[in-house]
């Protein structure tokens, strides 16, 4: 029996490692579990009562979550966060390292939203009988719909803007077994698309899950990450995985030349992110450092290099809680990567105004040409102090997250006899 599913995941920003991770350099991400990716699927059980349910499904999926903007799995500006966007003709070994071991995911932990009496009021859907066309596997005549963004409409209509969602729709619905199975798809998110906070791979993930809930697939998260990739390689083309797992991780990502593995910090301090409110273009900037690499190898090598290194030593900063010592490292990062000619007039001019406000380091992150920047804060009050900053020097919107265990967890676990949103690990 096929019923009303629910998926979660969440925002992420690149901590260090920009652009140098597209030449096989280490990369370190962190999740922002407080800045949330929702999705609601509905399968259609008919033309007729298709609309109502959409509207059913629009309302509760909004009600609770004011004026947030809904999130999509592809935009005009792709996020960052892939290992091949655009590579250079130079050999690879001339860049990075060329670590080869596979490792293992950990599973992601998501909560229940008061679900279940929205679910009986809907009621439970045989999908056979429903829809005729899931036993045969032919395509479904019922088309789905789509709310997310600006966009409310059929999703076979939505275009390519909203292509990576369409695409995780087709292989949640394949890989659960029911391929001609149509859903009504709601998205909601807590942070804004184009700024490099993930919000493609957060968008499809939370889909993937919610069909994966709908049908009551258990699947292993390794399965959902490479199902949220396979939606991704419409947005990205050649995604690295760094931003599917970081955007279902509780853990901060180390990534390295497609060995991903989870960092458990619990470093006293907090990251303030904030939002320039310039939609950056992580395709232009990599196209623009490939131009440059092109031009001049050594000297693009020699920042790469730097970079690698500075992010590598960020892994034992963040292990060993040397708050200083990171931030002096995200102080010269940015320096690198505005040497690169990927930072933006704003983004630099906030970045001052961060380190003038108190805040350890501050940078630039994603791929840059606008976007986002974090600064790093020794404490609360500065953390506070940093932010007030920010919003009055120009950003559009400024989030704390704390990099303390103890309190980074948002409280989605509090309910332990709450059945998980999304699948059952295996």
């Amino acid at each position: 029996m096929v019923h009303m599913g629910y998926g979660e995941t969440w925002a992420k920003v690149i901590l260090m490692g920009e652009h140098s991770v597209v030449y096989g350099y280490p990369a370190v991400a962190a999740p922002l579990l407080s800045l949330k990716m929702r999705a609601w699927v509905t399968p259609v059980v008919s033309a007729q009562n298709n609309a109502e349910t959409f509207t059913a499904v629009s309302d509760y999926g909004t009600a609770d979550h004011g004026t947030a903007d809904y999130a999509t799995a592809n935009h005009a500006t792709a996020d960052y966060g892939t290992a091949n966007h655009g590579t250079s003709d130079h050999a690879a070994s001339d860049y990075g390292t060329s670590k080869t071991s596979d490792s293992s995911l950990a599973g992601a932990r998501s909560s229940r939203t008061a679900i279940s009496d929205f679910r009986h009021s809907v009621g439970a859907v045989d999908a056979a009988s429903a829809n005729p066309s899931v036993a045969s596997g032919s395509p479904n005549p019922l088309c789905g719909t789509l709310k997310a963004l600006n966009y409310e409409g059929s999703l076979s209509d939505a275009g390519s803007r909203f292509g990576g969602l369409e695409r995780a729709v087709k292989v949640a619905t394949q890989f659960a077994g029911y391929p001609g199975l149509a859903f009504n798809v709601v998205t909601d998110s807590s942070f804004p698309a184009g700024r490099g906070m993930g919000s493609s791979a957060a968008s499809a993930g939370a889909v993937i899950r919610a069909i994966l809930d709908a049908c009551d697939v258990k699947t292993s998260e390794q399965q959902i990450l490479r199902l949220t990739n396979e939606a991704e390689i419409i947005t990205h083309g050649n995604p690295s995985g760094l931003d599917a797992a970081t955007t279902c991780s509780r853990d901060l990502v180390a990534f390295e030349s497609g060995d991903i593995e989870k960092m458990r910090v619990d470093m006293p301090a907090y990251l303030v992110i904030a939002d320039s409110g310039i939609a950056g273009s992580t395709r232009e900037a990599v196209g623009n450092v490939h131009q440059e690499d092109e031009r001049d190898h050594a000297h693009v090598k020699s920042v790469m290099d730097e970079l690698g290194e500075l992010a590598r030593a960020s892994e034992t900063d963040l292990e060993l809680g040397t708050v200083a010592l990171l931030g002096e490292r995200m102080n010269r990062a940015h320096g690198l990567l505005n040497e690169l000619n990927v930072s933006h007039p704003l983004v630099n001019h906030l970045v001052d105004a961060a380190r003038a406000a108190g805040a350890s380091g501050a940078k630039m992150t994603g791929g840059g040409l606008g976007g986002c920047l974090i600064a790093l804060a020794a404490d609360e009050q500065t953390a506070n102090a940093v932010k007030a900053t920010l919003l009055r020097e120009g950003a559009r919107e400024v989030w704390i997250h704390s990099l303390s265990e103890a309190q980074a967890d948002d409280g989605a676990d509090a309910d332990s006899t709450a059945r998980p949103a999304v699948v059952s690990l295996a």
